[in-house]
């Protein structure tokens, strides 16, 4: 699947001991085969994506750690 920045996306599971399953967010970069999702609420331990989101929203996540919403 084809993610683009400003994607509206939905976590499909928990990765890395975060847990983010079925939280939505917004794709705020993309590179290589790493997504910046800035969450739509706060995860314990994320950070800003480097001041990209709200700290404690952002995380790295994979293409498979995705699914895309609405």
């Amino acid at each position: 699947m084809k993610f683009q920045v400003g994607d509206r996306v939905k976590a499909i599971r928990n990765i890395y001991g975060f847990e983010i399953n079925s939280l939505t967010g917004t794709i705020t970069v993309i590179s290589g085969d790493s997504i910046g999702v800035a969450f739509d609420s706060y995860v314990s331990g994320a950070h800003s994506l480097d001041g990209r989101c709200e700290n404690g929203c952002g995380l790295w996540v994979g293409k498979d750690d995705l699914e895309l919403i609405g």
